[in-house]
């Protein structure tokens, strides 16, 4: 029961800063013009570039949150990942547009989504690495929650923006959903803080603690970051922007695109995940990126024909590609310097994926050039099928045990009076 409690405390807190982070996502070609008037003509555009940006930090917070948890404790690094998204959501929310401060609000808007971006970098897969820790069993169901649990957030943020589309347009209401995550954000961090005493910096004296890093692990990591978040941001975010903008049709079909790979996500990706626990598939990662392969072909082919099934396919693509990555990551480095590890290189390769929609929807905007994105998936996806061709968790069942025995007698202890 203590880690049901647990992984609900984990989950929540992620849940609200996907969706601090991502409500950008919907109201940017909102928000761009408040702040970068000069572009508004192309706010579409421009909301694609800011979506992007934050991206580009993320490797920063990812080893800066990474550390932290290595030196000192999870928890630590947990409190302070929801501590800085509170504040940058609540100041975004009250942040004065350039008709009032100029060129100053347009800088504060740059600092604060990149802050926003630093953030995230130290929550997603610091909570992945904890988690993964806490359960020795469903390991990829598991990791598939919590990749589920981000685009429950942004399903959140989805819903205010399909409120403000059908009864508040033209006002700056928006700044109600911003406030609304910040103090949300806010009372999750509290709650962690309160609750999560028990997750103290491991004892490693139990389990492999070479300092030893092996250069392949850091490819595959940064590969297993850009395939995951490119997989999940076309659907997700590049498929609003082609329907709407390349196809010129109504911004609700857009809407409704993006609804779907949301739902599709949160449905797919922890069931791809209790299947790969299933049949132990774990022991053969290179066959559930081979497996994505044809759901890809089909979801651009539908895509392609302005249909909105093909949002299905794609979104399939990404859960199977992406149930297993945390299960994967937390292998490949050693203990002593792991988080720091597994946030820079992940965040590293998550990077592209919010690149990845900006560039294709330039490109198909400027050169009518539709193949950007299933060429971006696709050859992500054979990449990581070719470095993870020989991987398989077997080989580290013993180092696994050896931990989780550690960590379960620590919990086991700690909690001991806690709940």
């Amino acid at each position: 029961m203590n880690k049901i409690k647990l992984l609900f405390l984990v989950i929540i807190g992620n849940i609200l800063e996907y969706y601090d982070f991502l409500l950008f996502a919907h109201f940017g070609y909102l928000i761009v013009p408040m702040y970068i008037p000069y572009y508004a003509e192309q706010s579409h555009l421009f909301a694609l570039i800011m979506f992007a940006l934050p991206f580009l930090i993320r490797p920063i917070g990812g080893y800066f949150f990474g550390k932290m948890a290595d030196l000192t404790s999870t928890k630590k690094a947990l409190d302070s990942t929801l501590c800085y998204a509170s504040i940058a959501s609540i100041l975004i929310a009250i942040l004065p547009s350039y008709y009032y401060i100029g060129v100053i609000s347009t800088v504060l808007f740059i600092i604060l989504r990149s802050l926003q971006g630093f953030a995230l970098g130290g929550e997603y897969t610091t909570a992945g690495t904890l988690l993964m820790d806490l359960f020795s069993l469903k390991k990829s169901f598991v990791s598939g929650i919590l990749g589920a649990s981000g685009t429950i957030g942004s399903i959140i943020a989805f819903a205010f923006s399909a409120l403000y589309s059908g009864f508040f347009q033209g006002t700056e209401i928006w700044r109600l959903f911003f406030i609304f995550g910040g103090v949300a954000t806010y009372i999750s961090y509290n709650l962690r803080k309160h609750n999560l005493s028990i997750l103290q910096k491991i004892s490693l004296s139990k389990a492999n603690n070479s300092n030893a890093i092996e250069q392949i692990a850091i490819y595959k990591t940064v590969a297993l970051g850009a395939v995951t978040s490119v997989s999940c941001f076309i659907p997700m975010v590049y498929s609003n922007f082609y329907f709407t903008k390349i196809l010129g049709l109504d911004t609700n079909i857009g809407l409704t695109a993006t609804l779907i790979s949301l739902v599709a996500y949160i449905t797919f990706t922890p069931l791809a995940g209790y299947i790969c626990d299933k049949i132990n598939l774990n022991n053969n990662i290179s066959k559930t990126f081979i497996i994505a392969i044809p759901f890809v072909l089909i979801g651009f082919l539908l895509l392609w024909d302005g249909s909105l099934l093909g949002q299905i396919p794609l979104t399939m693509a990404a859960s199977i590609a992406g149930t297993n990555i945390h299960v994967i990551m937390n292998q490949m480095f050693p203990l002593s310097k792991r988080s720091r590890n597994v946030n820079l290189y992940f965040a590293t390769g998550a990077s592209l994926g919010g690149l990845v929609p900006a560039l294709s929807g330039y490109i198909s905007l400027h050169y009518n050039i539709l193949y950007i994105p299933f060429l971006a998936i696709n050859i992500l996806l054979i990449i990581n099928a070719y470095l993870f061709r020989n991987f398989s968790s077997s080989i580290f069942a013993i180092q696994l045990n050896m931990r989780e025995q550690n960590i379960n007698f620590r919990y086991q202890k700690e909690t001991k009076n806690i709940f």
